[in-house]
């Protein structure tokens, strides 16, 4: 038996198998030949349909049931209807693992069509709610920014990979994802492939270049002097 349908005590692994036979289901009914090439948006389709079938009314990603009689509104067996962060977790890191497998961008809303789970909450827990980062914290604890930033930072380094590798994505597009998200725009990172700072240029910029590389003249150089 596969490490996938071996059932350990949080039932995790059994989820796991869930989320990969839906989305062998989902491929097999809408033939898709290769998830790998597929677009962006058959893959949130993919997503959202795992979310629907697996996770959706459930108490899959819930914390387990626990005394709050100390509340005396609320008392009893309860979980105040709260995720586990643990369990969040591990289906992050198998939600990005499958990104990476399919070429595809991680992201919050991937994640968030997968689980069901509000985009508001996990910004929330982030500290970008309306309630600020010290709520956020308080909420979720450092767990919860953690898995912010756990996608967060996989968004950029996916997209930062297509932008290296080309192919049929278009390089102006993922820049500005990458600008507006990750702050690119605010000095171009270490790691970040040349080809983004040719991207960035402006038509009037090529334009420029190609002028004085086809002219006779010596280009003018600044007077050092003054």
């Amino acid at each position: 038996m596969s490490a996938l349908t071996e059932r350990t005590e949080d039932g995790m692994e059994v989820y796991l198998s869930e989320i990969h036979e839906c989305l062998d289901e989902f491929i097999r009914d809408r033939g898709v030949e290769d998830m790998e090439k597929a677009g962006q948006n058959k893959w949130s389709a993919a997503l959202r349909f795992i979310g629907q079938n697996v996770f959706k009314n459930t108490q899959k990603l819930k914390r387990e049931p626990y005394d709050d009689s100390s509340n005396l509104m609320y008392g009893g067996i309860t979980n105040n209807n709260s995720y586990d962060l643990n369990k969040l977790h591990k289906v992050a890191d198998y939600y990005i693992s499958l990104c990476y497998d399919y070429d595809k961008e991680v992201s919050i809303n991937g994640f968030c069509f997968l689980t069901t789970i509000s985009k508001d909450l996990i910004a929330y827990w982030g500290g970008k709610g309306n309630g600020g980062y010290a709520e956020g914290i308080q909420e979720a604890g450092q767990s919860g920014l953690d898995l912010y930033k756990k996608l967060s930072d996989n968004n950029e380094e996916t997209l930062s990979g297509m932008l290296i590798s080309g192919g049929k994505r278009a390089p102006v597009a993922i820049l500005g994802a990458l600008n507006r998200r990750h702050g690119w725009n605010m000095g171009q990172p270490t790691e970040a492939p040349q080809g983004a700072l040719v991207a960035e240029q402006t038509a009037a910029d090529i334009a420029s270049r190609h002028a004085l590389a086809g002219s006779t003249q010596a280009p003018q150089l600044p007077n050092l002097d003054e």
